[in-house]
């Protein structure tokens, strides 16, 4: 991976996360490019049903990727067209990680393609654990800081963007607002729904926080990010 091709990748993952270039302030170039590598490849991951028109054409591109990222465990070569794969591969080489980890990541990225609209919270929150849990894990295994509060982060992660999109996404086709929640407000008016739905959501983050309270973060990357969560969410 050439500087070009960080430079390309940063500057795309701040404008589309700016929390995490705030977070990502006085770390070391070694552990940014670890940050931009693997947040990157969420983002790619999160837009292929935004853009595909078709699930089936969706569940192509994610398994395209999918075969792409494996392979460098192999130490086949990435392809240099790709700057993402280039910096995975980078990363791959330069922390050792092992395929194991990030096959579980894809694995539970790859579940928002083959199931129906999550029906319970419970069974939702779930899934955010085995998903973006899954990237914490592999972000705190490149960091050396496993021994992390990484459940209660990555749930407020996955919920202050569910927060965010309410502003101009309609609720009730968002896949992530479960049917539970959903059919708590059936009888409400449609801007009201909206307004419910974002505080129970903002409870969420509350009890989480509360828990974050009681373990916090040791790296300067969670705790960047976790003060700017707090300050994000502040009534």
């Amino acid at each position: 991976m050439n500087d070009r091709e960080f430079s390309y990748l940063k500057a795309r993952l701040t404008r589309l996360e700016p929390d995490l270039s705030w977070a990502m302030q006085d770390l070391a170039q070694a552990e940014i490019i670890i940050i931009v590598s693997l947040f990157s490849l969420n983002c790619e991951l999160a837009k292929i049903p935004l853009f595909a028109s078709q699930n089936e054409l969706a569940l192509a591109r994610f398994k395209w990727w999918q075969d792409e990222i494996m392979q460098l465990f192999t130490k086949a070569p990435a392809s240099k067209k790709v700057p993402l794969l280039a910096a995975l591969a980078f990363l791959i080489d330069a922390k050792q990680l092992e395929a194991e980890p990030c096959q579980a990541f894809l694995t539970a990225k790859l579940e928002a393609f083959q199931q129906p609209p999550f029906i319970q919270q419970k069974l939702l929150d779930a899934y955010l654990l085995r998903s973006n849990g899954q990237l914490f894990k592999l972000v705190a295994k490149a960091l050396g800081s496993l021994d992390e509060p990484l459940d209660q982060l990555a749930l407020l992660y996955k919920k202050l963007h569910l927060l965010t999109s309410l502003n101009y996404r309609n609720y009730n086709q968002h896949p992530f607002i479960s049917q539970e929640r959903k059919a708590m407000l059936k009888d409400q008016k449609s801007t009201v729904k909206q307004l419910k739905i974002a505080q129970l959501e903002l409870n969420d983050c509350a009890v989480l926080l509360q828990q974050l309270a009681l373990s916090q973060p040791r790296h300067r990357f969670w705790r960047n990010y976790l003060k700017l969560l707090r300050f994000r969410l502040k009534p």
